[in-house]
């Protein structure tokens, strides 16, 4: 190549480079200078985690996601089933117990056999998917185990069920375990924060004995029991379950004074089985120091950052 052509080409790359240049110097500037997208950058498509390019609308997602998150309210199991799977021969090798609830009350006590696990061990154990998992919770906020069990069916598991009740109910059965154990009343407490989530389940009946129906003004869809007894209690359930139409209740909820026995929550527990029952014992004030303090949290929420709208 002649002197004077290579000339020529250097020009003219010197001459494009100075071009880019120019162009994403006005690029930046106009950046700098004002809101509106540079007309250099305006054909470019955004790369937004959150945004979507393919024609999939967002409603439909967010409508898969709620929909994954329902619970199935099929999965429970009561202590009497379980313990008949528990009986046969085949057992440890097509059944998985699986115990939710945190490290340091599985190490405290727990079903033989159980494995301490959390959602996130369940959803890398494809080869469980054939088995039938157990899984065993606290008793409390049992909703969640329920909407675990739909997300462990769509990953692809085969067979999964929630014991109902948890620990507490088969504590109550007499069953053994693993470990040294507290009595099942006192698991079944609940405390202002536990009561108030449990208060807010549909799929709960709140029930407050004739000392605590001041909370009503709180808890417009709770009943009344006049009489904190067995027989009393037992008629407002089979009453609710009838007016339901027989829709499965998780738990009974009951807000009493703290002078009962053991004994007392144990007859009140054989009355609405197997069906479990949580009680709360702490005082109205407790309860709406409580509520204070998830209205702040809304609040909090509301007013904190919002996402960024698409592409952006």
């Amino acid at each position: 190549m002649s002197k004077s052509k290579v000339y020529v080409w250097w020009i003219v790359q010197c001459g494009l480079c100075f071009a880019g240049l120019m162009v994403t110097f006005n690029a930046v500037a106009e950046m700098a200078s004002g809101n509106n997208l540079p007309a250099a950058l305006k054909d470019i498509k955004p790369a937004s985690g959150i945004c979507r390019t393919d024609g999939t609308s967002s409603s439909t997602s967010e409508g898969l996601t709620t929909l994954a998150l329902q619970p199935d309210l099929s999965c429970a199991i009561t202590v009497t089933e379980l313990q008949g799977i528990l009986a046969k021969s085949d057992s440890a090798s097509m059944n998985t117990l699986v115990d939710m609830r945190p490290n340091i009350d599985y190490q405290s006590f727990h079903i033989e056999g159980a494995l301490s696990l959390n959602s996130s061990d369940l959803h890398t154990k494809p080869y469980w998917r054939s088995k039938t998992v157990v899984l065993i919770g606290s008793g409390k906020a049992e909703t969640e185990l329920y909407r675990e069990c739909s997300r462990l069916k769509q990953s692809g598991y085969k067979q999964v069920r929630v014991l109902k009740g948890g620990m507490p109910m088969w504590l109550s059965f007499n069953a053994p375990v693993l470990g040294r154990a507290v009595s099942a009343s006192q698991l079944s407490r609940l405390s202002a924060s536990e009561f108030w989530l449990e208060s807010k389940s549909t799929e709960n009946l709140v029930v407050l004995a004739k000392e605590k129906n001041a909370l009503q003004k709180e808890l417009p869809l709770s009943i009344v029991l006049q009489e904190t007894t067995p027989e009393a209690l037992k008629s407002i359930f089979d009453q609710r379950r009838k007016a339901l139409k027989n829709t499965p209740i998780l738990s009974v909820v009951l807000a009493t004074t703290p002078d009962l026995t053991e004994l007392q929550i144990g007859r009140l527990q054989q009355a609405v089985s197997p069906t479990p029952l949580l009680i709360y014992t702490d005082t109205r004030d407790a309860f709406l120091r409580q509520v204070a303090v998830q209205k702040a949290i809304w609040v909090a929420q509301a007013r904190g950052p919002k996402q960024p709208a698409c592409g952006l």
